[in-house]
């Protein structure tokens, strides 16, 4: 009964009624919440603090979901009373079980609800309570008593907490020091502890008259630690704590810039500085940036000598010496410059990189958003890891504007050497105004020092930057400066690297491309036809050096008007399907097109008007999966790394995952014109590659060498079919996810789940499979179930790794999860699934701890039931008869959440 009447929306303790409660159904819960809601609170009170992660969602976890119930729906008069006089009068002594996690769960309910009405003094004394019990909690190190889980509980209970602060009361400054100098001390390494600091520092260093210690003693507390140089300097730090350390810096330092811009600390961050796009290097790039707003000072000589290879004490030593030693300085400062990481740099240039960095980037409230579970986490840092990181542009042209200051003390070859000319030469082709400003300004200081410089090769360079200067017709414009194609500047930045090497085997055609012309075409693709159409003995490296070219060359569709204008495309694509390509060039070819599908206008042009899925058929069908590969090199099913390293490349599965990423990358209105017929190609070509899957599975050719194999391929097909479901423009599922489809994939995952180690006993806790697909929300039938999960999907970008295109996961469990997941999401979208096949897919769900989007999708059966007859057809009924059945395979499924403990304990 229970868990029909009452909602649970999320997982954050939030309940309502659902539509089929009755009165007399809310009668009985509020006769239950008088009843026993008081007796539960005072039970829980008696019960210690959790130090046994295993007790986690034991009887303590079922008492406070069901009085933050009572709390939301119909909650009793003296439990009300009980709470106020626990908020209220409570005194330091009586704080032995603050921190109960569930007593913390219920006080966070009690004040989501009653916020408005409780008095802000209360409020302050009790806030104040809890963050002295967990300082004295911390000193006294009764803390290593717990598990790394509680702790995580119950830090994360006392970060919300921190948010009811009023705006009006401050703190106790003694209670905020203390807070804060004993959590670094001695939990320093912990995530939430550093999240709990950052979330005290913006609510109190944010009002009027702040109280509490001076920020300044807190950077130094923080830079000062030993653990600080591990986490934030060291490589093979943790991950997301570098972002955390990163925020909470950049957080002290924008709540008061008068006391926390010092030179001493921009010193100490440089050694963390990696000068990169990654979000933790964006976090201290703005500590930089706001150092030079508030002391109205440049910090450009700081910055000449940057990351953990150039210590704190040369900086300091070189800039004693002053000027004397500036040549020193320049010479350490472009040691410090991969020339290898620069190419790469100016090859995947973020043209649309700004050059200010916004006070709080958003990649940082995507981490807040997903860091508050172990797979949201794992989730998240395969997001951020996923994108290439390069040199950052808002660091490096100011660098080097820098550097060009100094004149001939500078050594331009070596300058040219490093690729941070071409790095320039790139900035030209960004959208962003004020990045081609800066990269023009830094052209022109160049063309100086070369007037006066004397090398080798100093007239193949003047000959290549006039052919570029010469093109060049709008550079004056007042609107809008001039952008030069990114194929033409790509083309350049390479021209430059070749001629400071003449054994380079470009070296000649190059030369003799620019000694023709007296400028270059800017519509039209450098040397293109010349070298595919090659006919020299080194005719294979030229066409592998031009396609590598038109790759990096693909940013924008301004850059694909050009490729269309030379029918590039149609040229490079038939050549993949002849018999001289070599392997080299397909996947040069492949990398062209992966680069294109993050570019929605160029990716439609080449689904409508380039035949680009025919394409993909036939690239799908030459990936046969007749010829199963070995997985025996793959690693240990139980990693919980998706995609992780050690995973093996698998050339079987690109042609799958480019038409699944070709169709996110494409504007979506346009897959649905002509009646859908290029959703419709997509299923066809799908469900092909489907049959080809299950006839393996019929000639029982399933092995435990190739199941690593079978499941990625699984997955991948079930993923595109999860997909167009979403964005279908048919209003039945049914039409793109056949009964046919979903027989075929239960049938290869009955075959494939006696090779999954340990099977009925998997712990999925540490798995990030179904992160990427937001499940925690309502389940709405039919047409709710589309618009809900559209913006769920991480959409193609350019800064997407190529390899992940081809790595195979090792991770089993994840990807069997996964797959049950998204099977059990279209098997509900629609209403005519056979209910043997769905029963096994539920049973399936559950077993996989999938049990909340069931019980939520029963839920959503039952109000259609009764509050939109007039969409219900048989199969509808049958469903809801059959919900029963369904609710009594998940009251014999372990581990189940507080829904079904609630309905256990009541009934």
């Amino acid at each position: 009964m229970f868990i029909k009447v009452i909602i649970t929306i999320n997982l954050e303790s939030k309940f309502s009624w659902s539509c089929v409660a009755t009165d007399d159904d809310k009668r009985a819960i509020h006769s239950l919440s008088e009843q026993y809601g008081l007796k539960l609170f005072q039970d829980l009170l008696k019960i210690p603090m959790l130090t046994d992660h295993t007790k986690k969602g034991g009887e303590q976890t079922e008492i406070s979901t069901i009085i933050c119930s009572f709390l939301s729906l119909c909650p009793s008069l003296k439990l009300l009373n009980s709470l106020d006089r626990s908020i209220s009068s409570i005194s330091p002594n009586e704080f032995t079980n603050i921190l109960n996690v569930d007593y913390l769960n219920i006080i966070e309910c009690y004040l989501k609800l009653n916020y408005k009405d409780l008095d802000e003094i209360k409020i302050k004394r009790f806030i104040s309570n809890c963050l002295h019990q967990t300082t004295l909690f911390m000193e006294n190190d009764k803390f290593k008593t717990c598990s790394h889980e509680v702790l995580v509980a119950i830090f994360s209970k006392i970060d919300n907490l921190i948010k009811f602060i009023p705006h009006n009361v401050n703190l106790d400054a003694n209670i905020i020091g203390e807070f804060i100098f004993v959590l670094l001390e001695k939990k320093f390494e912990e995530y939430i502890i550093l999240k709990c600091i950052t979330s005290l520092i913006s609510s109190e260093y944010n009002k009027e008259q702040p109280l509490g210690p001076s920020l300044d003693r807190v950077i130094e507390a923080i830079i000062n630690n030993p653990q600080f140089k591990i986490l934030a300097i060291s490589p093979d730090n943790p991950f997301l704590i570098k972002i955390e350390i990163c925020y909470l810096l950049n957080t002290i330092f924008h709540a008061n810039p008068i006391t926390c811009c010092k030179e001493i600390f921009i010193n100490s961050l440089l050694d963390c500085y990696g000068a990169s796009t990654s979000l933790t290097d964006q976090l201290l790039l703005d500590i930089f940036m706001l150092y030079e707003r508030s002391t109205n000072s440049s910090i450009g000589t700081y910055t000449m000598l940057w990351g953990s290879r150039s210590s704190s004490n040369i900086r300091q030593i070189d800039r004693q010496r002053g000027i004397i030693m500036g040549q020193r300085i320049l010479v350490e400062s472009l040691n410090l410059i991969d020339s290898n990481k620069m190419m790469i740099s100016y090859t995947h240039f973020p043209i649309d990189k700004e050059l200010e960095v916004t006070n709080q980037p958003q990649q940082y409230w995507q981490f807040q958003e997903y860091q508050e579970c172990q797979e949201c986490r794992e989730y998240l840092f395969n997001e951020l890891t996923k994108s290439l990181t390069v040199y950052d542009p808002s660091f490096f042209l100011p660098l080097f504007a820098s550097l060009l200051s100094y004149g001939n003390l500078l050594d331009i070859r070596k300058f040219i050497e490093i690729n941070a000319l071409g790095f320039i030469v790139v900035s030209l082709s960004s959208t962003v105004e004020k990045v081609r400003k800066v990269g023009y300004y830094l052209m022109d200081e160049i063309y100086i020092l070369l007037e006066h410089a004397n090398f080798r090769e100093k007239k193949q360079i003047l000959l290549l930057l006039d052919s570029l200067k010469n093109s060049i017709i709008d550079r004056k414009n007042d609107e809008s400066i001039q952008r030069l194609p990114t194929i033409i500047t790509i083309f350049f930045a390479h021209a430059l690297n070749i001629f400071t090497n003449p054994g380079h085997f470009m070296y000649p055609a190059i030369n003799k491309f620019l000694l023709s012309r007296a400028l270059i075409d800017l519509e039209d693709v450098p040397m293109f036809y010349n070298l595919f159409y090659s006919s020299s003995e080194n005719y294979q490296k030229e066409r592998v050096w031009i396609l590598r070219l038109l790759s990096a060359g693909l940013k924008t569709s301004e850059d694909y008007q050009i490729y269309k204008r030379r029918y590039i495309w149609d040229i490079i694509s038939g050549y993949y399907s002849s018999q001289l390509v070599d392997n080299v060039s397909r996947k040069l070819i492949i990398e062209i097109l992966f680069n294109a599908t993050s570019i929605p206008k160029v990716i439609t042009d080449m689904i409508l008007n380039r035949g680009l899925l025919t394409w993909v058929k036939f690239l799908c069908i030459s990936q046969s999966f007749t010829s199963i590969p070995s997985t025996t090199s793959i690693p240990s099913t139980t990693s919980t790394t998706s995609t992780s390293s050690n995973s093996t490349n698998d050339s079987t599965l690109f042609g799958l995952r480019i038409l699944l990423r070709a169709l996110q990358g494409c504007n979506n209105s346009m897959l649905k014109i002509s009646n859908g017929i290029i959703v419709k190609q997509a299923i066809l070509i799908t469900t092909e590659m489907l049959n080809s899957l299950n006839s393996i599975n019929n000639h029982h050719l399933i092995k435990e060498e190739n199941i690593s194999w079978l499941f990625n391929s699984l997955h991948i097909i079930i993923q595109i079919y999860h997909y167009l479901t979403l964005i279908s423009p048919f209003s039945h599922s049914h039409i793109i996810f056949t009964p046919c489809n979903a027989s075929s994939i239960l049938s290869i995952l009955e075959q494939c789940e006696s090779f999954i180690p340990n099977f009925t006993t998997i712990n999925y806790d540490d798995d990030n499979s179904l992160a990427n697909i937001d499940h925690h929300h309502n389940y709405y039938y039919h047409n709710h179930y589309h618009n809900h999960y559209h913006n769920n999907y991480s959409y193609p970008s350019s800064t997407d790794k190529l390899e992940l295109l081809y790595k195979r996961d090792s991770n089993i469990p994840g990807l069997y999860r996964q797959i049950v997941g998204m099977l059990f999401e279209l098997i509900v979208s629609s209403d005519r699934h056979d209910l043997v096949i769905m029963n096994k897919i539920i049973n399936r769900a559950l077993m996989v701890e999938i049990s909340f989007e069931v019980k939520q999708w029963m839920i959503e059966l039952m109000n259609l039931s009764e509050g939109e007859d007039e969409d219900i057809n048989d199969d509808n009924i049958n469903n809801i008869n059959n919900i029963n059945n369904i609710n009594n395979n998940i009251n014999n499924i372990n581990n189940m959440d507080n829904m079904d403990n609630i309905d256990n304990m009541i009934m």
